[in-house]
């Protein structure tokens, strides 16, 4: 945990580089800045094993975490997430322009393939009108994808910026996307509270969610897939309407309480079904009106 000490593994991933920033260039803007906040008068070492243990010898979470955020706010991959904001809202213009209907998923990536067959097994449809059926999904498709990215990585800037005790990363590895209170989150985002939850839920599910949002979480992780299967913290988004502009999203981030998260107990199967129980926490951001 951050609060207590930073590791080997935490420095890579808060100081990966990207957007052309080194991560070695990174850490020494890091240490310049800290030295001099703290009045340090010692040399910045050479090698990258030597700064990464300079760092881990230094580590003061208060001032090292408002270090990070200065120079988190400073780079490009800060201004390229602080600028979907607009990329967002053209997007929406875009789709609503091109008359492409309720701006929704036509499918889901592992969908396709059952969308098509039932599109075939259309009999009163020619094949060019079947064509072009598949075609207008399939913009609507990649439209909804990109759409997506900019929220996605949107909402990240918005979770840093109005929250003081973030600790952002720079670059975009899998598994971590900030830290929390000292403690690793990993950004998850679902186009929706999956069919399990509507199943069980029924037409209610959406005022359940709401309302009860540690069912969702709980459900959630029960119910991922299991190639992907994490017991880690989470920062949970979830859509409930897919049409939010950036205003609306910003304005239910800007809700988020950071200091309660929701505590998980669920059971998973494991790769010969048994059962075996977990214990976890998250956050969990319902995207609706």
């Amino acid at each position: 945990m951050l609060r207590d000490s930073i590791s080997f593994n935490d420095i890579k991933v808060i100081f990966s580089g990207s957007n052309g920033c080194s991560a070695r260039d990174l850490k020494i803007k890091y240490l310049k800045k800290l030295f001099e906040i703290t009045g340090t008068s010692e040399e910045i070492q050479k090698t990258i094993v030597l700064i990464d243990e300079q760092i881990i010898q230094t580590w003061n979470y208060d001032i090292s975490k408002d270090v990070i955020r200065e120079i988190f706010f400073e780079s490009e991959k800060c201004a390229n997430n602080r600028a979907n904001k607009e990329k967002i809202d053209a997007a929406i213009e875009e789709w609503e322009a091109l008359g492409l209907g309720e701006l929704k998923w036509p499918f889901s990536a592992n969908g396709i393939d059952g969308y098509v067959h039932s599109l075939n097994r259309k009999y009163e449809l020619t094949g060019e009108e079947k064509d072009k059926l598949l075609s207008d999904n399939i913009i609507r498709f990649r439209r909804m994808k990109e759409l997506s990215q900019f929220k996605n990585d949107y909402i990240e800037y918005l979770v840093i910026t109005y929250n003081d005790n973030v600790i952002p990363t720079f670059g975009n590895k899998r598994g971590i996307d900030f830290y929390i209170d000292g403690v690793s989150f990993d950004q998850k985002v679902s186009k929706s509270v999956g069919g399990s939850f509507i199943d069980k839920y029924g037409t209610n599910y959406r005022s359940v969610a709401i309302n009860h949002p540690e069912l969702l979480a709980k459900s959630l992780y029960e119910n991922q897939d299991a190639d992907r299967f994490g017991a880690d913290p989470r920062f949970l988004v979830v859509y409930l309407d897919t049409d939010l502009n950036s205003d609306e999203i910003e304005e239910l981030l800007q809700q988020i309480n950071f200091t309660s998260p929701i505590n998980i107990d669920f059971d998973y199967p494991d790769n010969e079904g048994n059962i075996k129980n977990y214990t976890t926490f998250c956050y969990l951001v319902l995207l609706h009106r």
